[in-house]
């Protein structure tokens, strides 16, 4: 029996192995995923000259498709990620303790003296990302720890990154989109560990990848700008030319949304300046599972905002929702857990001409203002609303005002009336107020500056249109 040749294989998209073992008059081939043992199959020939003549065949396949053979065995990336999950089991009660207390320096200094004293240089790395969150650390001591911890990223981010590491490491992005910004993905460390990880185009493989790698167990920020729909990648990808996904499904986040993200403390779906395109219908399951999130972030369509408005969310302090046209604002009112959000955005998608009713109504401010819960509430912000002048007497009347030191209500259907109320109003406490795109006059918007609030009132409708045309709830994003 001829000793086995192994031959791997690595882009943006896969890490994969094979292996062929030629034994007399049949060969044995075994193939999968870089750290599994994969599958096998065994081929039998009339003789071991076919044999032979297949072996050669399928290794020359394999080097013309970007196979490259590992003459060690030792140092291939199957038995280095092999040997990883194998070490793991020792490095667990360690994770388990700083996963405990992500914010406590004491689980991180253990592990790292650890590391240290069997001679992983991550030791040494943790050390030196702790010693550069101390603002105290400046000057030269400041700037050598910053070279060594690069020095030290460039040596063993492959390793640490895991299975992650191609798409986060080599100048990747998705064959045909030239459009993509490179590198697709970007990554930072912080305290030794995967800290954040901004995603420009997320396809389903490295969702899956990211959703089981333990390298991401620590992440504290994740940022995904695009979201391709079921039917793009169906169209743009020759992979998925066989699947049934239709526009609305986005398979990119149902294959993201099961993985348990315990130290996320920031999730941003958006593509910021580029529009609303993307759809994210299951949000909501990944959003259960980050029990320590304080950011959050969602731009996008066919979003369940009713799932999502009742999701614990005790760590919430700043919650942004926008593209959509259904706000259940009672559900989130109710929601006991968001006693520590201070900042609430709403962005409706621009109206549609077939609809009767504004997506942000009396109703809905009526229910933050009144909520029991939402008692931190220190930044307000809503877009193409249609409560206008009693709106504001309800913000007053409530006793919200006194809480706020933003009040942004952009794209609303204030008039002079809601006006005088707040300048008759008791605007000490708030630092910013927006009522740009209403129906204000001039005389009235230079009373209200003189109460001193840092003031945006440009682009005022004509109140004479407010009843017919309502111009403002047309100041949403648009597609």
């Amino acid at each position: 029996m001829a000793e086995p040749r192994l031959f791997e294989f690595r882009d943006g998209k896969s890490d994969k192995f094979w292996e062929i073992t030629l034994s007399g008059s049949s060969h044995t081939v075994r193939y999968g995923r870089v750290g599994t043992d994969g599958q096998s199959s065994t081929k039998d020939f009339s003789d071991p000259d076919k044999a032979q003549a297949s072996h050669d065949k399928l290794i020359a396949q394999k080097l013309k498709k970007g196979y490259t053979e590992v003459a060690d065995k030792t140092e291939s990336r199957s038995e280095k990620v092999k040997v990883s999950k194998s070490e793991r089991k020792e490095h667990e009660p360690f994770l388990s303790a700083i996963l405990k207390n992500p914010d406590d320096f004491e689980p991180y200094g253990v592990y790292s003296d650890w590391l240290a004293e069997r001679g992983d240089p991550r030791g040494e790395f943790m050390q030196i990302q702790w010693q550069l969150d101390d603002p105290n650390l400046q000057g030269e001591s400041r700037k050598n720890a910053q070279q060594r911890e690069k020095a030290l990223l460039k040596q063993h981010s492959d390793q640490w990154l895991e299975e992650l590491s191609p798409e986060l490491t080599e100048d990747w992005t998705p064959d045909g989109l030239d459009w993509v910004d490179k590198p697709c993905h970007s990554y930072t460390f912080a305290r030794g560990f995967l800290d954040s990880v901004k995603i420009q185009y997320l396809l389903p493989e490295f969702a899956s990848k990211l959703r089981r790698s333990t390298a991401a167990m620590m992440l504290r920020r994740l940022e995904i700008v695009n979201l391709p729909r079921g039917e793009d990648l169906v169209d743009q990808f020759e992979e998925y030319a066989d699947k049934e996904w239709d526009w609305d499904d986005c398979p990119s986040l149902d294959a993201l949304v099961s993985g348990r993200f315990e130290n996320l403390r920031e999730l941003i779906v958006s593509e910021g300046d580029y529009g609303c395109h993307i759809v994210a219908p299951n949000i909501h399951k990944l959003v259960k599972n980050t029990p320590r999130l304080e950011v959050l972030c969602i731009e996008a369509h066919e979003v369940d905002t009713e799932a999502l408005f009742k999701i614990k969310m005790p760590q919430l302090r700043s919650l942004t929702v926008s593209h959509l046209r259904e706000y259940p604002m009672d559900v989130l009112a109710k929601n006991s857990s968001l006693d520590k959000l201070e900042t609430l955005v709403i962005r409706p998608h621009a109206f549609e001409y077939d609809d009767d009713e504004a997506y942000l109504v009396f109703k809905d401010i009526r229910a933050i203002a009144q909520s029991k819960h939402l008692t931190s509430l220190k930044h307000l912000h809503l877009q193409c609303t249609d409560f206008g002048d009693e709106g504001i007497g309800e913000i007053i009347q409530s006793g919200l005002l006194k809480r706020l030191e933003t009040l942004k209500m952009p794209s609303g259907a204030t008039t002079d009336v809601g006006a005088e109320m707040l300048i008759d109003a008791d605007l000490s406490h708030l630092k910013r107020l927006d009522l740009s795109s209403n129906y204000l006059s001039p005389a009235v918007i230079e009373r209200l500056k003189e109460k001193k609030v840092s003031m945006a009132a440009d682009s005022q409708n004509d109140v004479a249109h407010l009843e017919e045309e309502r111009m403002h709830l047309y100041d949403g994003d648009m597609e």
